[in-house]
């Protein structure tokens, strides 16, 4: 709810998921319990913001970096 009213007050996103809630760890988009499209469609005009991922302790940074990329190359809001 606080995303959508104030949703011209965001110009930039930190971003990550988790395996589980309450994880002290994190993981790919999409992989894990957030439901990030329900989320980020909560935003609006998402094209035109700036969203950094952040992914801890991955044990390829490379393939995490791409996975995440896919997902939100793909995401339909």
């Amino acid at each position: 709810e606080y995303l959508t009213r104030w949703r011209d007050r965001y110009w930039s996103l930190h971003i990550k998921d988790v395996p589980a809630i309450g994880a002290m760890g994190d993981t790919e988009l999409g992989a894990g319990k957030l439901d990030l499209r329900r989320i980020l469609s909560s935003v609006g005009n998402l094209e035109q913001k700036l969203l950094y991922v952040e992914q801890e302790g991955s044990a390829d940074s490379l393939t995490s970096a791409r996975k995440d990329f896919a997902y939100l190359s793909n995401l339909v809001l």
